[in-house]
């Protein structure tokens, strides 16, 4: 009986391990992974929905790297309607593995990929971008947004503009790196 058991949770065990996720490794942790603790980046965003424009700072610095994990802490201060809140610092794990599944992309997206050269912290720096158009319900969210190996995290810039039922424009720019050590 008790070999009988033994064997019914190999069996079991074996079965999970066939159908676990193959993990593969994780872009956003690869993206820090090229720095030293200490990397940062600074970037401004600007909203406007209707009437509302909210501006927005935030500050991400790499704290640890092991083969595991990187974690970020971001900090993060609002400017809506004159007052200013800043926000708590969030410590936030990006794993080094990730499910494939996780990658793939909303099928309903428009992707478009090119390069291009702007002006990051008053340097030229060049730059892939990704536009992504998707439709949810009666909106249309188009995003661009810019990046460079050489920024923390690698986001220079993003525009995100939203049509349909709510109207709204945002976008952000980097506007001081570090690269740690």
């Amino acid at each position: 009986m008790k070999r009988l058991l033994v064997m019914a949770v190999v069996l079991a065990m074996g079965a999970a391990v066939c159908y676990a996720e193959e993990m593969v490794e994780n872009p956003a942790y690869k993206l820090w992974a090229a720095f030293k603790v200490g990397a940062m980046a600074r970037s401004e965003m600007n909203t406007t929905a209707g009437d509302m424009k909210t501006q927005m700072e935030q500050t991400q610095t790499l704290k640890a790297l092991t083969p595991e994990k990187a974690v970020i802490e971001m900090k993060m201060t609002m400017t809506m309607s004159g007052n200013k809140t800043e926000m708590p610092a969030q410590s936030i794990d990006i794993p080094a593995k990730i499910e494939k599944a996780k990658l793939a992309a909303k099928p309903d997206a428009e992707v478009k990929e090119g390069a291009e050269e702007i002006e990051v912290v008053g340097k030229k720096m060049n730059c892939k971008w990704t536009e992504t158009k998707m439709k949810q319900g009666e909106m249309t969210i188009t995003s661009k947004v810019w990046t460079a190996p050489a920024i923390p995290g690698s986001v220079a810039k993003m525009e995100t503009k939203t049509e349909g039922q709510v109207k709204s424009e945002t976008s952000m720019r980097v506007v001081e790196f570090k690269t740690g050590g």
